[in-house]
């Protein structure tokens, strides 16, 4: 996962048991991806920490929320603007205040996550690592601003741009709050659920 970020958590398991020879059936493999879960989790921490640590690097202030922030030990404390934790509903609220969310994915590299669309519906640019699903949904440097898994560096350039240029940010935050509303709003995402299951 840390060499090849674009892969899914599956994808990467399949490729390195293929390597080894290893042959399972479908119910032994999900049992295993779900022993690897934790290991998952580390690694997918451990690229987010890797591209929070280019951007402070490159003196970008990031502000921050939660006691999980306690535990950086990075070489940059003193750029990270610390908050106390938020729920769902307080969330909203950060993300009308902001003009830029960063948002680095986990575990689900081929989706989208539900903090992405929060923070476009409310206003804020998202500055995301692509995944299949964004880039099927939403027109980069349009609606949303990606940088590829492989090259979490860019992310500093994509940031350094929005911040320079306030009329773009404007602009593509209006572009993705509404490509937001006119389809990914709970309403509709529940009627597409129904609609597959009555098929």
């Amino acid at each position: 996962m840390l060499k090849h970020p674009s892969k899914t958590f599956r994808e990467g398991a399949e490729e390195l048991l293929a390597m080894t020879g290893e042959r399972f059936e479908e119910d032994e493999f999900v049992a295993i991806m779900q022993l690897l879960k934790h290991s998952c989790n580390l690694a997918a921490g451990a690229y987010r920490a890797g591209v929070v640590e280019c951007l402070l690097e490159n003196g970008i202030m990031i502000h921050v929320f939660g006691n999980s922030w306690d535990m950086y030990n990075g070489k940059y404390p003193e750029r990270l603007i610390r908050h106390s934790g938020v729920n769902a509903v307080s969330a909203a609220g950060v993300y009308q205040n902001s003009k830029i969310s960063l948002n680095v994915m986990s575990w689900h590299r081929a989706g989208i996550t539900e903090r992405i669309l929060e923070s476009m519906i409310c206003g804020a640019v998202c500055v995301s690592d692509e995944t299949t699903e964004l880039k099927n949904e939403f027109v980069n440097r349009s609606d949303i601003l990606m940088f590829m898994p492989e090259q979490p560096q860019a992310v500093v350039n994509s940031i350094k741009y929005l911040l320079s240029e306030p009329d773009i940010i404007n602009m593509i935050a209006v572009s993705g709050r509404n490509k937001v509303v006119a389809g990914h709003t709970w309403d509709l995402q529940v009627k597409k659920i129904m609609s597959m299951l009555e098929m």
